[in-house]
């Protein structure tokens, strides 16, 4: 298989220290715990809140995941595809 044009394999965060990114593959209903669980552990790590970005799938997943943070404390903005 070709690698994609201008591909870089991604570092783990245990060989940098300059980043961290993790593809999380759950169903819709482990989809929140999931979120909410890293999301509160890289906060307990220190990351400012500001420099968590998280990536769904639909929309519906950002506005359920949005909720949460809203439930929990967390400050968050969604920006969807959606016009």
């Amino acid at each position: 298989m070709d690698k994609i044009e201008g591909y870089f394999p991604q570092k783990s965060f245990k060989e940098d220290t300059l980043g961290y990114v993790e593809v999380i593959n759950v169903d819709e209903k482990a989809l929140i715990d999931e979120v909410i669980s890293k999301v509160e552990w890289l906060l307990e790590k220190g990351v400012e809140v500001s420099d968590i970005t998280i990536l769904v799938a639909t929309n519906r997943d950002g506005n359920r995941v949005r909720e949460e943070f809203f439930k929990r404390g967390i400050d968050s903005r969604l920006k969807t595809s959606s016009l």
